[in-house]
């Protein structure tokens, strides 16, 4: 699991994904988000490592009325090279 973990903190920190480590740094992180400017856009991307943390987020998401539109060809293949990059680490640990 250790190295699982590893994987995605070293993908995130290459990304500039600011990664939570601890529940405080979560609710921290959600406190600054909560914050920040209203969207100019209701359109959004959910990104998860578990479906059922996406399913949650999505249907939140939808009933404070915001959209989760088809991501683009290009965004798309980006999203399935790191995925796919990821996915073979962990088979190997």
């Amino acid at each position: 699991m250790a190295g699982s973990a590893q994987v995605y903190s070293s993908a995130f920190k290459q990304s500039g994904v600011i990664e939570a480590k601890t529940s405080d740094e979560l609710f921290d992180f959600s406190k600054a988000l909560a914050e920040q400017p209203v969207l100019k856009s209701k359109r959004i991307a959910i990104v998860t490592d578990g479906g059922g943390f996406g399913i949650v987020a999505a249907d939140s998401a939808i009933e404070c009325g915001l959209e989760l539109p088809a991501l683009s060809n290009e965004l798309a293949k980006v999203s399935e090279s790191i995925l796919t990059t990821l996915r073979n680490r962990k088979e190997s640990y």
